[in-house]
Parts: structure tokens; C-alpha cells; sequence
């Protein structure tokens, strides 16, 4: 693509983030053949959440509590601007991960913070199952690294006739970084009431939730151009992304914890198993 759509797209991902979580919702309702809301209905919540007072407890009042998120932000803005090549250097791909492993722990650390005894199970659970689900993403990264030998993630091409099976594992890991059901336990509602946002409201639960969206964007856009490269089919596959993860969540029953992470865990050790044998 031109360098100047990128950095177009770079200035409305926030807008599009958004949007795409809206397409989500609605295909989802779609699927458990509901009405659902309006496409729109994200950019609702947060122009609500933003005039709503902030709600504090003793517990929440601390430094921690609201910095992890402001934190969290930051590495995103640094992770688009890897993404979209303003910020580009050799080794980026691997900083890449990293951040995305830090835009988690930042708002785990916010979550902890406020001693929520939901927020601190929903975040004890989140620890465990990203241990697993980075470790199969940093693995196929790796891997793709190796038979690519690109080093800069602005420079990836389509990889999905290289490196089938690695783009088969990171599509298995966005299961559990977006919260698709079956690996959605770290947000379970029915179990542990708001999960890691029980503490946040008002202004601090607008950034978090604009986090969580700008964050599953994220990997939408870094599924969809390892799997085809960036060009102007990329958005097509981006779509199909929603539709798959959309339908895998309205047809599929939630997992207990401990199965999930058994799962994460086995699925990370056959990654890295691909690396060293298979190589695909």
C-alpha cells in the first residue's frame, strides 16, 4: 500500500477499532439469531462512559490503579506506529511481541491494583492463560522470522503458503487473546462478575475498554498480514476474522479454567516443536 493510505489508516484505527468490534457484536447476535445491537453501538458506549463520574473506592485509589492503563496506552500507540513502519528497526518484529506481552501486563497490574476480588481473579486467570497463548505467539513468530528472514514487521509478505501451520497456531491463540469462547474464562461473567474491569467506571472504564479494543484490532491487523501481506485484499481477510471468531464464539460452550490452560500450554509446546522439526 502507499504510504500515505498507512498513514491514513494509522490516524483511524482508533475509529476503526471500534467499528470492527461493533461488526463483531452484531455477527455474533446474528449467529444465536438475535437482533443485536447496532454497529455503531461502541462508539455509544463511550461517549457514555466518558460523561459518567468515576465511582472510587479506598482500594482504587492509588498510583498504580490509574496509571497501568494510561501505561497501556502508550505501548499500543508505540505498537501502531511499529506496525504501520513510522517507527521501523532491525529487530522490530521481536519488540513487536514484546509490547504486546506489556499492553496485557499493564492492565493486569491496573486490575491487581484495585483489590477487587473479581478483578484479582479475573487477572490471576488472564497471567496463566497469556502465559500460554504468548508463548505460542512468540514461538510462530519466531518460526516465521526464520523462514522469511524478515526482521521488521512493515516488511512482512503474505506467509500463508510458507508458514501454514505457524498461521494455524496464531489463529488457535486469538482465541484466548480476543476472549473467544471456548477460552474466554478471564471475563466470565456468569463466575467472576466484570472480570478485571469490576473496579474501573466512568473515564478510567472508557480507556479501558478503548485498551481491549484497540488491543484485539491489533491482532486482527497482524493475523491478516502475515496470512496475506498488506495490500488491498488485506481488509477482506480482517473481515473474514470477525466472521470466524464471531461464529466460533455464538456455537461454542465456555471451557473451565484449567482445561483452557492445558490447552494453551500443549498448544505452545507443539509451536515450539514446529520450529525445530517441522518448520512450517
Amino acid at each position: 500500500m502507499n504510504i500515505s493510505i498507512e498513514l491514513i489508516i494509522l490516524v483511524l484505527c482508533p475509529f476503526l477499532a471500534l467499528l470492527s468490534s461493533g461488526v463483531f457484536r452484531k455477527l455474533f447476535a446474528r449467529f444465536q439469531n438475535r437482533k443485536g445491537p447496532p454497529v455503531i453501538q461502541p462508539f455509544y458506549d463511550i461517549i457514555k462512559l466518558w460523561g459518567k463520574e468515576r465511582i472510587e473506592s479506598d482500594e482504587s485509589r492509588n498510583i498504580i490503579f490509574y496509571s497501568g492503563l494510561f501505561i497501556a496506552i502508550i505501548f499500543l500507540i508505540i505498537l501502531y506506529l511499529i506496525f504501520f513502519g513510522v517507527i521501523k528497526f532491525e529487530y522490530d518484529f521481536i519488540v513487536f511481541i514484546y509490547l504486546i506481552v506489556s499492553v496485557e501486563v499493564a492492565v493486569i497490574c491496573s486490575a491487581f491494583a484495585s483489590r477487587n476480588i473479581f478483578s484479582y481473579v479475573a487477572s490471576m486467570r488472564e497471567l496463566v492463560l497469556m502465559l500460554g497463548y504468548e508463548l505460542i505467539i512468540a514461538f510462530s513468530v519466531i518460526n516465521i522470522i526464520s523462514i522469511s528472514g524478515v526482521l521488521s514487521i512493515s516488511s512482512v509478505q503474505s506467509m500463508i503458503f510458507s508458514a501454514p501451520v505457524s498461521i494455524i497456531f496464531l489463529l488457535f491463540s486469538g482465541l484466548a487473546v480476543l476472549r473467544i469462547t471456548p477460552y474466554d474464562t478471564a471475563s466470565a461473567s456468569t463466575e467472576i462478575s466484570s472480570g478485571m474491569a469490576s473496579e474501573f467506571s466512568g473515564k478510567i472504564l472508557m480507556l479501558y475498554l478503548l485498551v481491549e479494543k484497540l488491543k484485539d484490532f491489533m491482532y486482527y491487523l497482524l493475523i491478516s498480514r502475515i496470512i496475506i501481506g498488506w495490500n488491498i485484499y488485506t481488509p477482506l481477510i480482517l473481515l473474514g476474522l470477525l466472521f470466524a471468531y464471531a461464529l466460533i464464539n455464538a456455537s461454542s460452550a465456555r471451557y473451565n479454567f484449567m482445561l483452557s490452560a492445558k490447552k494453551l500450554f500443549i498448544a505452545a509446546v507443539l509451536s515450539l516443536i514446529n520450529i525445530g522439526v517441522i518448520g512450517l
